[in-house]
Order: structure tokens, then C-alpha cells, then sequence
């Protein structure tokens, strides 16, 4: 699933990296934290990689979901808050969204 692909991108992600370099000489702040498997969370959520194309199949399932079926963009981040951070993930989300053709189709006009 997308957590083993997340935590292996992670491993390719420079940033991450040196967020790792920083928690093993103990010099980034409580938020961050690393587990025993070596993935890096922020305030208790996954980190995302940079990685373009694992974070647009990410954000396409999370929108599509059966469970969830093309959610908004506030409650689209609102749900993958939760368990999921990335530097610019609510401007991601709210981009995906509006660019979602299905989306765009039923959306209501003020």
C-alpha cells in the first residue's frame, strides 16, 4: 500500500534525510520524530516525500476512494492531516481537487 511506498520514498527524499541526520545528533525539535524503521513522522504524522508522482497517485486515491468519493479540498486535507504531513500538502490538495474534471462538473456556481 501507499505507507510501504511513502516510507521507502522517504529513503530518496534529501530533505528527510537530513531531517534524520539532525534527530540522530539530536538537534531538530520534539515534532520531529523517528521510528524504528527509519521513517520520519512531524507532530505524530507520516512524512511524505518529494516524489511527484508517488504523491499524485496518492492524492488520486485519496480523492477517489469508494469511502470517500471525490471529497472537497478542506475535507480531503482534513482526513490526511491526520495521518499524513508534507510541506504544501493543503495547496497539493486544493490544486488536485480543482483540476479534477468530475469535481469541476458538479460543482455548485454562487
Amino acid at each position: 500500500m501507499y505507507i510501504q511506498r511513502i516510507l521507502e520514498a522517504q529513503v530518496r527524499d534529501e530533505f528527510l534525510e537530513k531531517i534524520k541526520a539532525q534527530l540522530v545528533a539530536s538537534e531538530v525539535d520534539e515534532n520531529w520524530s523517528m521510528h524504528e524503521d527509519r521513517s520520519v513522522s512531524f507532530k505524530g504524522r507520516l512524512c511524505v516525500p518529494r516524489d511527484v508522482e508517488l504523491r499524485n497517485e496518492f492524492l488520486a486515491d485519496a480523492h477517489k476512494a469508494k469511502y470517500t468519493i471525490h471529497l472537497g479540498n478542506t475535507k480531503m486535507y482534513q482526513d490526511l492531516k491526520r495521518q499524513f504531513w508534507r510541506s504544501g500538502m493543503k495547496r497539493d490538495i486544493a490544486q488536485f481537487v480543482a483540476n479534477c474534471q468530475i469535481c469541476q462538473q458538479v460543482k455548485v456556481e454562487h
